[in-house]
């Protein structure tokens, strides 16, 4: 199998291999199978044809557990860590095309419990993979995840010499992070947090560097209420999360949870930059936190503004003005400009307050963006109210709140909700929304 694949193979845990194995000429059948790799195990019929150009395999297998962070190259971690070390996230080495190429096949697969690394658990998986002359492919992959439903289509396509061509199509919803983290001993982590998601991706390229470089897509990712115990995330996190969490939300480091009320995270992605303008967000019952500026998947850079801001009637010392994220990937740095060290935004000016940041971030400082920041993240980090007498060009910004009879006219009073034309901006339509009357 390795000379096929033109591939070393790894080292794995002691294999076990059970079952009758028949053959007809050049094709074989083994019915009955038992395979056992480590902690994994499988069982249905595998059969290989090797009487055409190409070796053509087929399999029904149902495994009631498969451990792939068990089955991983024991050096790929090493590698990973190395990878960092030398300043790059993603690797440059060339991606292993010749196996998907050496051979056809089709799978069908149902997995009770599937364990992907670092430490994500999904249930229930079951789908059909198909290999055709190097394009790997499923139509559709669904499974369970946090007692949630996820579905999976994509391809990868090998057949275009060193080159892969990626495309996915992933969603997701009812995804109970409580459960998820219940599920692999870490229950004292999060409570709640029912999620829903959607990505749609797709790239090309003959390295992870490359592909990551060329990413296109969307992601949207809405996260609903949930508690967190603050001491468990900090021993799970990392210095610079720690950092980010204290300056936004002081309470955390006195405090023994963080209520989590919404969190929002809904941003495209163009030739592997991912653009955040106000479409990051998350609100606690102490502080809404937004988010704005890019990262840069190729270059491996990161340029990004982060504002709390408390909630009214609430106290909240020690809050920061603005958080600033820059420098690499592999090596982020945090500035931290702490309410009163600096003077505030309206002391010393948004452009002070935002320098060296991308001209995203002064979109920070709209105050219609931080009453509802979670609001503003999904509706794309679109404007929220128009302006007395205001004329907005922009094709596709929307604003919110008005009345019916506002409905057709030219926003000309603050509150008019507008749907940008080409040139003119018109109210287009009246509805009812959860926080009372809105017009898009």
């Amino acid at each position: 199998m390795a000379r096929l694949a033109g591939e070393r193979i790894p080292h794995l845990p002691p294999i076990t291999l059970d079952g009758e194995i028949r053959s007809d000429k050049r094709a074989y059948a083994a019915e009955g199978l038992r395979l056992s790799v480590g902690k994994s195990t499988a069982s249905g019929t595998i059969k290989a044809d090797f009487s055409g150009a190409r070796p053509r395999f087929s399999a029904d297998l149902s495994a009631p557990l498969l451990d792939v962070q068990e089955l991983r190259r024991p050096g790929a971690a090493r590698r990973a860590e190395a990878g960092t070390a030398t300043g790059r996230v993603f690797s440059q080495d060339p991606l292993p095309v010749a196996a998907l190429n050496a051979a056809d096949a089709e799978v069908n697969l149902r997995i009770d419990r599937l364990v992907l690394p670092p430490a994500l658990l999904l249930e229930a998986a079951h789908g059909r993979l198909t290999l055709n002359r190097g394009k790997l492919e499923t139509k559709s992959f669904e499974m369970r995840m946090g007692g949630g439903d996820v579905k999976l289509a994509g391809t990868f396509d090998a057949s275009h010499a060193k080159r892969a061509v990626f495309g996915a199509n992933l969603s997701g919803n009812r995804i109970d992070l409580g459960k998820m983290m219940a599920a692999l001993g870490q229950g004292d982590l999060i409570t709640g947090g029912t999620t829903g998601l959607n990505a749609e991706l797709r790239s090309s390229g003959a390295s992870s560097a490359a592909l990551a470089g060329a990413l296109d897509g969307q992601l949207k990712l809405v996260v609903g209420p949930a508690r967190t115990r603050n001491r468990m995330l900090d021993q799970a996190g990392i210095n610079i999360g720690a950092q980010i969490l204290n300056a936004v939300n002081p309470t955390r480091q006195t405090e023994q949870y963080t209520q989590i009320e919404c969190a929002v995270i809904n941003v495209p992605v163009r030739q592997g930059v991912v653009t955040v303008d106000r479409t990051v967000a998350i609100e606690t019952n102490h502080v809404g936190v937004v988010m704005a500026g890019t990262v840069n998947l190729g270059a491996e850079t990161i340029d990004l503004g982060i504002r709390p801001q408390a909630k009214k009637g609430i106290g909240v010392g020690g809050l920061a003005n603005l958080v600033k994220v820059q420098g690499t990937l592999a090596n982020p740095s945090v500035g931290v400009d702490i309410a009163g060290a600096a003077g505030t935004a309206a002391q010393i000016g948004i452009g002070v307050m935002t320098a060296g940041l991308s001209l995203l971030a002064k979109g920070l400082y709209d105050q219609a963006t931080m009453e509802a920041p979670c609001e503003t993240a999904l509706r794309g980090g679109r404007r929220a109210i128009a302006a007395p007498g205001e004329i907005i060009h922009e094709v596709g910004t929307t604003c919110m709140g008005g009345r019916p009879e506002d409905v057709g006219r030219q926003p000309v009073r603050e509150g008019h909700v507008v749907e940008v034309g080409a040139h003119r901006p018109v109210v287009r339509h009246h509805v009812i929304g959860p926080f009372g009357p809105l017009v898009g």
